[in-house]
């Protein structure tokens, strides 16, 4: 008996399944066979959010297949094969299935012809794998990876295929704009550069106090980074104080705290806060060495480290709070307060993660600031998984961005929380989130996601793109 004879005897005992095997062969072709359908389904879990059991009913029930004591073993080993090979995005012919099923299916020693035949076209599938983005799409969808994935318009990893007049005109931006956008933020980054060479070398010649050469380039710098921002395509950066919301009024005798902590979307937010609070930061190390970034970095006095590398790591932890002690003790200093960002990495700007605890080591009043771009559902500023060199190219052939910044009271730490910088980074974070979707802060959703999840998560979307290029398959060759 062959397959299809043999599903029809099936299907004549069981009235119900039968009616749902036909809608679903009308709604396909009324030539297509039930491997046809098992096939078709299959193709789709590759943009289903399907787990293992819910793939598996779809299959076994709607499908009806493996319905038979003879083939019931042969065909749940499949079904495991099929969802592992899918979610996996195998490159070979030969799913991951247990040793002993796949023996007998590479053999083709199945009991029925149905499974031989339906192992057959599930190999011709998989030689034709599916399109590069619907992986990375599905790749994307583990709960872990959710603040890490770039969303926008140009969808995840910026490689979303797009339709031909958002191409052209961003090829066309990217000619007779971009140029003059990239001119710009050189010229405001230049001219930042060259007032603190002039604070550092020519004022101490003209006998001109400290005080008034910190307060001159405080001034003159922030106006040339607002037009580096400018030249980024930054028309609009608002800030928005929520000082008269502290009900203890602390904020208001407070001319600066001494460190800032914010949410961290990309390398523009740094550029945001500068134009500002012109404040000092945690830099990676080479930073001090890159042109005209770098000397604005050593002359505001950034801490450099390499982040990766815990001796480094911890000597950053110990010069930041050397510095925020210094400022807290005296506030009216021209030591400039320190930026923190103490996610400790990106996000895409709809996640609050869990806080570090080096901001909060000195025990010292904190700024919180939310930060959101508005216009991120078309073009997001947020440089998170996506190419630098594309992201910088689409983000300059892009007419404008705005942001705004919320500045939330000051948080005074507890005697308890000057203790334990692990429960005042906590409630800070805290602080934070009961503003999100109040007095017309955006709201961010709350996670337990780690920088560890965001290096799985790239690695494992950068060995699925390398292997759609080729380059994967030459590389395991070398080695």
């Amino acid at each position: 008996m062959d397959g299809d004879a043999e599903l029809d005897a099936l299907l004549a005992q069981h009235p119900a399944a039968r009616a749902a095997y036909e809608r679903r062969i009308e709604r396909l072709s009324p030539t297509r066979t039930w491997t046809d359908v098992v096939i078709r389904a299959l193709a789709t879990l590759v943009n289903s959010p399907m787990d293992e059991q819910q793939f598996a009913k779809a299959l076994l029930e709607e499908f009806v297949i493996g319905a038979t004591t003879q083939n019931i073993d042969a065909m749940n080993g499949l079904v495991r094969g099929m969802f592992t090979g899918v979610r996996r995005n195998c490159s070979t012919t030969m799913l991951e299935v247990d040793d002993a099923t796949a023996v007998t299916l590479k053999s083709g020693a199945v009991p029925n012809s149905s499974a031989r035949s339906l192992w057959t076209q599930l190999t011709s599938w998989r030689i034709a794998k599916p399109n590069l983005y619907s992986v990375l799409e599905t790749q994307s969808r583990d709960p872990r990876f959710a603040p890490f994935v770039h969303q926008d318009a140009y969808g995840v990893w910026g490689l979303k295929p797009q339709p031909l007049p958002e191409i052209i005109l961003k090829l066309v931006l990217g000619i007779l704009v971009a140029p003059l956008k990239a001119t710009l933020t050189v010229l405001g980054l230049a001219l930042a550069c060259n007032t603190c060479r002039v604070e550092k070398y020519l004022m101490p010649v003209l006998s001109i106090s400290k005080e008034y050469r910190a307060a001159w380039t405080l001034y003159w710098g922030k106006i040339w980074i607002r037009l580096a921002l400018f030249g980024l395509g930054f028309l609009s950066v608002s800030w928005i104080k929520l000082d008269h919301l502290d009900v203890r009024k602390q904020a208001e005798t407070e001319t600066e705290a001494p460190v800032i902590v914010s949410n961290h979307m990309g390398w523009s937010d740094i550029l945001v806060h500068m134009s500002r609070s012109w404040p000092a930061f945690v830099a990676k190390e080479g930073i001090d060495k890159v042109p005209i970034v770098g000397y604005i970095s050593q002359h505001i006095g950034c801490i450099y480290a390499m982040l990766a590398i815990k001796e480094t790591s911890k000597s950053a932890a110990v010069q930041l709070k050397d510095r925020i002690s210094a400022k807290a003790i005296d506030p009216t200093s021209s030591v400039r307060p320190m930026l923190v960002f103490p996610e400790g990495t990106t996000t895409n700007g709809r996640y609050l993660c869990k806080f570090k605890t080096g901001a909060f080591l000195a025990g010292a009043p904190v700024r919180p600031v939310v930060m959101h771009f508005l216009n991120q559902d078309y073009v997001s500023p947020s440089w998170e998984s996506i190419n630098i060199k594309r992201h910088i190219f689409i983000m300059m052939a892009t007419l404008f961005h705005k942001v705004i910044c919320y500045e939330l009271p000051i948080y005074y730490p507890s005697d308890a929380e000057k203790q334990d910088p692990v429960l005042f980074a906590e409630n800070v974070r805290q602080n934070m989130l009961s503003y999100c979707g109040n007095h017309g802060v955006p709201n961010l959703i709350p996670c337990d996601s780690t920088l560890e999840n965001k290096l799985e998560y790239h690695k494992l979307s950068k060995a699925t793109i390398a292997e759609h290029s080729g380059k994967f398959r030459k590389s395991i060759k070398k080695e």
